[in-house]
């Protein structure tokens, strides 16, 4: 549980320095999380804004069991009254860990939102896999328009992004991802350098 003084700010108002107040209870948030071994040998980012009553969460988890096991261990007690806590984990399963369950879910998943993933279980673990490294890398993460297909190991990402340099970002995440037979990048930047304006690319 949080203690002395950041316990008893949770339901104060501010009388102290905020900046030291967030990075006193994110320090007290990650000796929580270092508790679980699983999580310490995979740590997660917390930031604490004492005054917008915000905590975040972000990083890599194997399973979905380890992610409710993470905002279990961050969000019980005064915290989770007090505080919003936003939830920016990703869930990243292992390949000898997916299973046909996994992927069926998977693929219902990317039909609801316009994607394609083949029969394969191979192909629905890639596509997990792609996913969760776009949703986490810092260059891509907020493309939300950018569609993934995986159909016999080859990967079709289509779509828009902001600027080239998330196009070129986004295909490199995805053939550096393991069983990628090829990519086939059909991005379409359409802001660059922060004028809005349309980009013709073949």
């Amino acid at each position: 549980m949080l203690t002395g003084w950041s316990a008893a700010y949770l339901n104060s108002t501010p009388t102290i320095d905020s900046d030291a107040l967030s990075a006193s209870i994110a320090q007290q948030l990650k000796v929580r999380l270092a508790e679980n071994p699983l999580i310490r040998a995979n740590p997660l980012d917390v930031t604490v804004d004492v005054d917008r009553r915000l905590v975040t969460i972000a990083g890599l988890v194997k399973s979905r069991a380890l992610h409710r096991q993470a905002l279990q261990s961050i969000g019980g007690g005064n915290l989770q009254r007090s505080y919003y806590i936003e939830d920016k984990i990703v869930v990243r399963p292992q390949r000898e860990e997916f299973t046909p369950e996994q992927a069926a879910r998977q693929r219902a998943a990317a039909q609801a939102a316009g994607e394609v993933i083949g029969s394969a279980v191979n192909d629905a673990w890639i596509y997990a896999e792609i996913s969760a490294r776009l949703r986490s890398h810092p260059t891509t993460a907020s493309q939300s328009a950018l569609r993934i297909d995986v159909v016999g190991g080859e990967v079709t990402l289509r779509g828009f992004v902001s600027l080239p340099e998330q196009k070129i970002a986004a295909g490199q995440l995805a053939a550096d991802t393991q069983g990628v037979a090829a990519i086939h990048n059909q991005l379409k930047p359409v802001l660059e350098y922060g004028k809005s304006h349309p980009i013709s690319v073949g």
